[in-house]
């Protein structure tokens, strides 16, 4: 059967995908309420609109965001948001401790050194700094099925398009070069230096909200997507 490369705009469920990413960021700042932040940082900003409002939420002094595309880092700057266009894999050009709240959220499948970015905002936290990551769930209730019969998990990609499942021939550019398991996330911010505060869900493949968001709520480790806000830990412990 050939696989023809189509926009995933043209695919319902590609739409449907888009609806939950944007409940997703809505869940990610839930976690925000009741923090506040001097200087705000969001890895992977992309055009800002997200991260402005994060910001709002902290009440922030200083919004920043790192974006590796500078065409897009130039509509974030238009944003009110401080851009450093950077690689999110590589050594951040800040100094310690100079952040009070960090967020990356659909950022870390996308990145080759995961390891770094825990690192790097393990160093730029402020003492007890929080930080969220959110990524889509490689061990959600639609990802086993595809693995159970034999297909391709959606959140892990092989090619330029999607194969082996049944949103084939989707555009994907070869952008998720990771998938995590709630439990590999989990461990993977315990090693670097923080500790686990909470943990939700986003999402619930194939229902619809509001259903998904009630069912995601009550089984967080096989929703769509995994978020966990966590701080970092003082030295010593």
């Amino acid at each position: 059967m050939t696989i023809v490369k189509s926009q995933p705009k043209a695919h319902k469920w590609i739409q449907m995908a888009d609806l939950e990413y944007i409940a997703c960021q809505n869940r990610l700042m839930t976690l925000l309420k009741g923090n506040k932040a001097h200087r705000y940082l969001d890895i992977g900003c992309n055009a800002g609109e997200f991260t402005r409002q994060c910001g709002a939420i902290l009440e922030a002094g200083e919004i920043h965001g790192i974006e590796i595309d500078p065409e897009v880092a130039g509509k974030a700057e238009k944003n009110g948001v401080r851009v450093l266009l950077a690689d999110a894999g590589k050594k951040y050009a800040y100094p310690d401790n100079y952040f009070d709240v960090i967020t990356a959220n659909q950022l870390l499948e996308h990145v080759s050194d995961t390891d770094n970015v825990l690192r790097e905002c393990h160093r730029l936290l402020t003492e007890n700094g929080l930080l969220i990551l959110g990524t889509p769930n490689l061990c959600s209730l639609m990802q086993r099925i595809l693995i159970l019969s034999g297909n391709q998990p959606t959140t892990l990609h092989v090619s330029e398009v999607q194969v082996g499942n049944f949103i084939r021939g989707t555009a994907t550019h070869n952008d998720h070069i990771h998938a995590f398991s709630p439990g590999a996330l989990e461990d993977l911010i315990k090693y670097h230096g923080f500790r686990i505060e909470k943990k939700l869900g986003s999402g619930f493949y194939p229902l619809m909200s509001p259903v998904s968001a009630w069912t995601a709520r009550l089984l967080p480790r096989l929703a769509v997507y995994y978020i966990i806000s966590a701080r970092k830990n003082s030295p010593g412990k």
